[in-house]
């Protein structure tokens, strides 16, 4: 198992211009969708992490950046999603290759019928939705955002699990060199083991004073058939002076 440890520090807000790709002169990097909105935002310190993160996985790795990335925690709220897109987004930006971000936290289905309801990948695999109708693109034409879309609650074990959603992914990989699986809690969701046999490695995402020790080792046990790229601290914050923290390495 890899013993990669990053932290993310709290993030921090940000008005800096942007450049085509979503780019700022800080090294922040926004991701904007295809109206030009700010779906999400970078800010340079996470930025830099990743990057660093990105080079320790590149050089340890025989074959460089796995083509399938799974992104999971061992609760809600660690902030799987928002690690998943800051990465791509570094990705995108920093290297020729195309990424898509693929959001499998399945929505509860709206009670009205009548409601309108977002297209999704979940669209594709119950009722073969053409893939390319579930891919949103982004101001970084290397950059696309698959929703997962609605599935009921007692489905989502079984879609997990089925030939369909793997033949999706198998489809979205034709499109992308890389795919970040944004995956539901490990010790929450019955459905997550599955989902992450989907993947060629993963990252565990541990959010600073929201997982005890315990949780996060049994989440890494119930991971350990698959590829450990090491693990994310998201949301570090420390009272070191940021002298001190050079001198250490932090």
């Amino acid at each position: 198992m890899s013993r990669n440890l990053l932290t993310l520090f709290k993030p921090r807000r940000q008005a800096a211009p942007l450049d085509e790709l979503g780019g700022s002169a800080d090294g922040g990097l926004a991701i904007l969708d295809q109206d030009n909105k700010l779906v999400h935002m970078t800010p340079t310190r996470v930025a830099s992490a990743l990057r660093y993160f990105l080079a320790r996985v590149q050089l340890h790795g025989t074959q460089g950046l796995p083509t399938r990335i799974a992104l999971t925690s061992a609760l809600v709220g660690e902030g799987v999603t928002y690690v998943a897109r800051s990465l791509a987004a570094v990705v995108a930006y920093d290297t020729p290759a195309s990424i898509a971000v693929v959001d499998l936290n399945w929505r509860r289905p709206p009670r009205d019928e009548d409601a309108e309801r977002p297209v999704g990948l979940a669209d594709a695999v119950e009722d073969g939705v053409p893939i390319d109708r579930v891919i949103l693109t982004t101001s970084n034409p290397r950059l696309s955002l698959v929703p997962a879309g609605s599935i009921p609650v007692a489905r989502r074990p079984a879609v997990a699990a089925s030939k369909a959603l793997a033949s999706a992914l198998d489809e979205l990989e034709g499109r992308f060199d890389h795919l970040l699986l944004d995956l539901p809690p490990v010790l929450v969701s019955s459905e997550a083991m599955n989902l992450s046999q989907l993947a060629d490695a993963y990252v565990l995402v541990v959010q600073q004073g929201a997982t005890s020790e315990a949780q996060v080792e049994a989440a890494l046990e119930e991971m350990r058939g698959g590829e450990s790229l090491g693990v994310i601290l998201n949301r570090y914050d420390t009272r070191i002076p940021k002298r001190l923290r050079k001198l250490v390495g932090t």
